[in-house]
């Protein structure tokens, strides 16, 4: 054979090989490049997501004190052993006798004003029965108004015998 006709036999032979070989090699590369640019992509949109998320914690954390303060007036739950032994402790040191306490649990759901929030508060209603003197029932309902914790005073019956006074006192304190 002469050189011409190996020479395109040549040629055709990598004409064919690239025809079959090489251009789905390149297909395939084009593809992996595609998938490349999508996964940056994804990858810069997450770590925007990210950062996102790293400052509203740092303005979260800027704001923990009143959050905490936000925590302590509406706990999670009623914590009535701790609610009880606070107001047994106030009533004694304001120089009260609590000689009484009924707990009434309101339905959950709570009041129509949660609703509008959009919070399910529950309010837990107390009467506590409490004697003394009347200087002590004004500082007993004082430290209940500085409290952390949001007590309402719903309510106050009080029955005067000479210098001592017996009080009904119906409080509200809510809970998540």
């Amino acid at each position: 054979m002469n050189r011409l006709s190996v020479s395109l036999v040549l040629l055709f032979l990598t004409l064919i090989w690239g025809a079959f070989f090489v251009t789905p090699k390149n297909e395939n590369l084009t593809f992996l490049r595609q998938d490349i640019k999508e996964k940056r992509a994804e990858l810069q949109s997450k770590a925007t997501y990210l950062a996102t998320l790293t400052q509203l914690s740092q303005k979260v954390n800027e704001y923990k004190a009143p959050l905490d303060k936000i925590d302590s007036a509406i706990p999670d739950s009623p914590e009535l052993p701790t609610l009880f032994s606070f107001l047994q402790k106030v009533a004694s040191q304001s120089g009260l006798v609590l000689t009484g306490l009924d707990v009434v649990l309101t339905p959950v759901g709570g009041s129509p004003k949660s609703a509008i929030v959009g919070l399910a508060i529950k309010e837990t209603h107390l009467n506590l029965i409490l004697s003394g003197s009347y200087p002590a029932l004004k500082n007993f309902l004082s430290t209940l108004e500085k409290s952390s914790r949001l007590i309402e005073v719903e309510s106050i019956i009080l029955v005067a015998k000479e210098e001592q006074v017996n009080v009904k006192i119906q409080v509200k304190v809510h809970s998540l």
